[in-house]
């Protein structure tokens, strides 16, 4: 009866020091995991920034563009 209560602490000792590398594999794997969305996060708002920018400057040069249209318009009459 000894030897078998001894054998099985000794399979939960060992069940255990598993549970605690695994869980430190997850913990290693998850940070990883978060570094790199930040670093995507990251990429996708420089991506949109970049995008609003070009945007506003098209519809700048079309607004521009409009206004010397419609003053051509204009003189033309």
């Amino acid at each position: 009866m000894a030897g078998t209560l001894s054998a099985r602490i000794d399979a939960l000792a060992a069940a255990e020091v598993r549970l605690v590398g695994l869980e430190r594999h997850l913990k290693l794997q998850t940070d990883q995991m978060r570094v790199e969305l930040s670093a995507q996060a990251h990429d996708y708002r420089s991506r949109l920034d970049a995008a609003e920018k070009a945007l506003h400057r098209e519809r700048s040069q079309t607004d521009a563009l409009r206004r010397v249209l419609g003053d051509r318009g204009s003189n033309v009459g």
